[in-house]
Order: C-alpha cells, then sequence, then structure tokens
C-alpha cells in the first residue's frame, strides 16, 4: 500500500483543522496530546483520489526531541477494514518506521512495518 497522509494544523482554529490539540503544554512539547483524522490519497495533492482515513493520535513522549508516539488506524475507503499501526514519529528523520499490530476485514491478521516520509512540511 503505498498513501499520501495530509495533516492539517491550524491550532487558532481547530475547525479548520485535521489535528486538533486536546490536552498537555499547548506549545506541543512534552506532555501534548492531538487527535488527528487526515485523509488519505492515492498521490501527494488532497485533490488525488481518497483510499482512506488515518485517525488515531499523536502524544509528545520524548522530553528530550521532537518526537512523538503516533497511534495510528488506516481506515481504508476502497476496501472494507481497518489496519492498527504504532511507533516513534522524529518529524526531522528522512524515513520513520512504524509497526503495523494488526487489522480488520480486508487488513485482517496485518502485521510487519510501515515506512513513513515526509513529502512536504
Amino acid at each position: 500500500l503505498e498513501f499520501y497522509f495530509h495533516d492539517k494544523v491550524d491550532l487558532t482554529n481547530p475547525s479548520n483543522s485535521t489535528v486538533v490539540f486536546v490536552a498537555g503544554p499547548k506549545n506541543a512539547q512534552f506532555g501534548a496530546v492531538f487527535v488527528i483524522d487526515d485523509v488519505l490519497t492515492k498521490g501527494p495533492s488532497r485533490d488525488s483520489e481518497i483510499v482512506g482515513r488515518a485517525k488515531g493520535t499523536y502524544i509528545s513522549d520524548d522530553s528530550t526531541n521532537t518526537t512523538t508516539g503516533l497511534f495510528l488506524t488506516f481506515v481504508a475507503v476502497l476496501k472494507d477494514g481497518t489496519m492498527s499501526m504504532h511507533g516513534q514519529d522524529n518529524i526531522f528523520d528522512e524515513v520513520r518506521e512504524l509497526a503495523v499490530i494488526g487489522g480488520t476485514g480486508a487488513y485482517r491478521f496485518a502485521s510487519g512495518f510501515a515506512q513513513m516520509r515526509t513529502y512536504k512540511f
């Protein structure tokens, strides 16, 4: 599977965001918690074909750098099913890996890993 994840962050107007601050320090440092509901597309453009949604949380769980814990459920649009992933997401690393920890429907018994790269920041 390959798809593009579109975080839209607007801390001044949460209704305009796909990432919403819910707890902890408002400066997104250690202890901050964000809930996400991002569109996933086939290509890098937001206008590209939608293949699913990424729902989950970012938790700032490292007091020494910009790493967050990412708990993510991929919800498929084209096939019936979900896939759950978990891992560390340091946005400044070129490649990040998440463990695939399970799935439902078309993704039942999913296992392995997912790689994330930042396309545009």
